[in-house]
Order: structure tokens, then C-alpha cells, then sequence
């Protein structure tokens, strides 16, 4: 199981006197009142020729204080010659990104997941955006064009290591030009994975093409306007904020599974994606899972709720307002959230104090109850944050 490295050490600053009346000096502002976000097209921009099984190079994000995370932006196009009437996989446009890993200085993975998991639940449940508006669908710029003629596709994916903008905790101290991080995209190796009828390849005028920004923080001066010491650096240093997954296949009638991915951390975010075994579909993968569930922790009941309920309040928590599955506002076929852990300050998810995360032990009892309606394979996807120490320096706010 991954863990925080070692912090480095430190020593509390000592209150000073502060004029003749022997007043202490006002305390250090948080973090964010001395930083601004910025956001970087860093020269990453690359393509591929779809179906020709084709690798793209790695990003190593340039230094810039405080990593906040990147942003990758997918284009394709093809012209009004095409005379094949395009159509999406399952998973498509999305899947135009087999897999998106963000490995940290020693080369381990601090996120690996498909292109599909990073847009429709982690940027649309994972909390990271106010109610619907994280979904890449609902994007004023996306684009994915069906049907004969010209069309295009374009999408925008946020992959987040800060967990929270209040604090900017979870960002990664990125000052070492010779100690990078690398993110690395593989494409889709085949057009049916993308496209169950795709564009004439004669008539693509813009092969699929990656281009990546970075995003972070800059920075503090050592003091801020009134003369106070500025604080340097997020809360809570050394957090990672991982999202890692495990399979399980074959899941057939009745079911009792240990979930193990995350244990031994505090527990942000769980989803649940599952696919049909037989036609590898979400849809299909929506009939199969149980019409009853049951999720225990330590042997007391979490949840023992129908899948119709479950869908019901993801949609009120994330403010879903359409019944039509993989839609902008809609659910999403073959998805479960269970958000309660990133919730505990208003109605967003993840707009919180991290007051309500899940804190766990390795070996703890955590187990999913159900009887599948047929076989399927599911991918239990957690983002689960790791610090240095007690995890309650989790919930510092400065």
C-alpha cells in the first residue's frame, strides 16, 4: 500500500513580541491568502494515428511551487466527405484514452485509471466541481459528433491531486526540477474501442491529439501586505490524494467480497463501475448489479439500501436532473458512488473540511453483500488520501 513519505522537519514558530506594548504578532494568514492559481500550456501536445497501436511520450510537468494537478484537452476531427454513419462504444469518446496514470518522483502510481473512470466519475463524482458541472458532457467546448459528414470530438479532463481549493492541501511540492512527476496517457489501440462505427479513416482531417496544461500554486512572498509572516506552504504536507482501483470478475448471483483497495488511509471517495462479462457493456453491467445492497464496515451496516435509492441520492448530492443515463446531467450505466466520506460542510460533495472522511486500518472488515443478476466484472475505484502522522492534521483549514 502506497504511503506519504517522511516529512520534512519542522519547528512551530514562536509568537513574537510585536511593538512597546509587548503584543504578540497576528498570526500567519492561511496559505491561499498569499497564492494564486496558475495554469500552464506547457508545450505537451501529441498524437496518434487510431488503430495503428501507436504509444505517446510522457509529461513531466515544469516547475511551478505547488502542483495542483494537469488538464488534458482530446481533439479529433474528420471532414464532410465521411460517409459512415459514426457511432460510440460504450465507453467512447472517452476511451480514445485507454489509461491515465500520474506516477509520483520514484515512479509509483498516485493515480492509474481508464479515460472513461477519470471523466464520468472522477471530474463527475469525485467532487472536485460544484454540483453537475464537472462533467466533461456538460463542457461548453465538448463535442462528439455522430452520424455521416463532418463531426468532430472534443473533451477536457481534469486530473486533480489537490483535494480541496480552500486549503490547497493535497498539492505536490514541485520545486525540484530534478525529482519530476511524470503523467503518461496511452491512447486507444484500436477504433472499436472508441467507435462501434467509426469516421472513414480517408476522411480524419486531425489524427486524436493529447495536449496537456499544468495547473498549480505560486509561490508565497515571505510576508503578506500587513507585514505578517505569509505561510509557505499547504496544510497538512506529505498528502497524497490517491485514486487506485481493484477488479473483480466473474461476479455471478450471490456475493460477499472483502474490499480492500485504500485500507490502512482515510477513505474520500468509493465507486463502483461495472461492466457485463458477456458484451463488456456499462448498460448491461446496470442489469447485473444487485437490486439490493449492502455495504458493512466492522461488522455495523453502512449501507443496506436498494440500487434505485442509491441512484436516487446521487442524484440529489450531485444535483444529477435528467433520468437519462451517460448524459451531462444523468446517471451514469454501471456506476455507484458512495460520496458520504467527501461530504460534511453544505450540499457539494468534496466542499468540505474533510471532517467526514472514512480513517481506517489495514485488515479492517469492509464488505459488499449482493446477488448479481448475472455475471459481471466490477472495478472498485477509491480515492483514498495518505499523510504523514494522524490523519486528523487532515482537517487543519489554515
Amino acid at each position: 500500500m502506497p504511503t506519504a513519505p517522511a516529512p520534512a522537519s519542522a519547528q512551530a514558530p514562536t509568537p513574537t513580541a510585536g511593538g512597546p506594548n509587548g503584543k504578540q504578532a497576528p498570526p500567519s494568514p492561511p496559505f491561499r491568502c498569499g497564492t494564486q492559481d496558475t495554469t500552464n500550456l506547457d508545450g505537451y501536445s501529441n498524437s496518434w494515428v487510431l488503430g495503428t497501436g501507436t504509444s505517446l511520450p510522457n509529461y513531466e510537468p515544469s516547475v511551478n511551487s505547488y502542483l495542483r494537478g494537469c488538464w488534458i484537452q482530446v481533439d479529433m476531427a474528420w471532414n464532410s466527405s465521411n460517409a459512415a454513419a459514426v457511432a460510440y462504444a460504450g465507453d467512447g469518446p472517452f476511451s480514445l484514452l485507454a489509461q491515465v496514470a500520474f506516477l509520483d518522483t520514484q515512479q509509483r502510481p498516485i493515480i492509474q485509471v481508464t479515460g472513461y473512470q477519470l471523466a464520468e466519475i472522477m471530474n463527475k463524482f469525485g467532487g472536485y466541481f460544484a454540483g453537475p458541472s464537472g462533467d466533461p458532457r456538460g463542457d461548453v467546448n465538448y463535442t462528439a459528433s455522430t452520424g455521416t459528414g463532418a463531426g468532430s470530438i472534443h473533451f477536457t479532463l481534469w486530473l486533480p491531486l489537490e483535494i480541496n481549493m480552500r486549503t490547497g492541501v493535497g498539492s505536490a511540492l514541485n520545486k525540484n526540477s530534478s525529482q519530476t512527476y511524470t503523467l503518461s496517457v496511452s491512447p486507444a489501440l484500436t477504433v472499436a474501442a472508441v467507435f462501434s462505427t467509426g469516421p472513414t479513416a480517408a476522411d480524419i482531417t486531425t489524427n486524436p491529439t493529447v495536449t496537456i496544461s499544468e495547473d498549480g500554486w505560486w509561490q508565497p512572498q515571505a510576508t503578506d501586505v500587513s507585514g505578517a509572516p505569509a505561510t509557505q506552504a499547504p496544510p497538512a504536507p506529505n498528502t497524497w490524494s490517491y485514486w487506485l482501483q481493484s477488479s473483480y470478475t466473474g461476479m455471478n448471483g450471490a456475493v460477499q467480497e472483502q474490499l480492500t483497495t485504500g485500507l490502512g488511509n482515510s477513505l474520500r471517495i468509493v465507486a463502483f463501475n461495472i461492466y457485463d462479462q458477456s458484451n463488456g457493456t456499462r448498460a448491461t453491467g446496470e442489469t447485473d448489479f444487485p437490486n439490493q445492497i449492502q455495504l458493512i464496515y466492522k461488522g455495523t451496516n453502512l449501507k443496506n439500501w436498494p440500487k434505485n435509492l442509491w441512484k436516487t441520492l446521487m442524484g440529489r448530492a450531485y444535483q444529477l436532473r435528467s433520468g437519462t443515463a451517460d448524459s451531462a446531467a444523468g446517471p451514469e450505466n454501471g456506476v455507484y458512488v458512495l460520496w458520504q466520506f467527501a461530504q460534511d460542510f453544505g450540499f457539494d460533495v468534496g466542499n468540505g473540511l474533510n471532517y467526514a472522511l472514512l480513517n481506517t486500518d489495514q485488515g479492517d472488515q469492509f464488505q459488499m453483500l449482493g446477488s448479481f443478476n448475472g455475471a459481471a466484472n466490477m472495478f472498485e475505484l477509491v480515492n483514498y488520501i495518505a499523510t504523514v502522522g494522524n490523519p486528523a492534521v487532515l482537517r487543519q483549514q489554515r
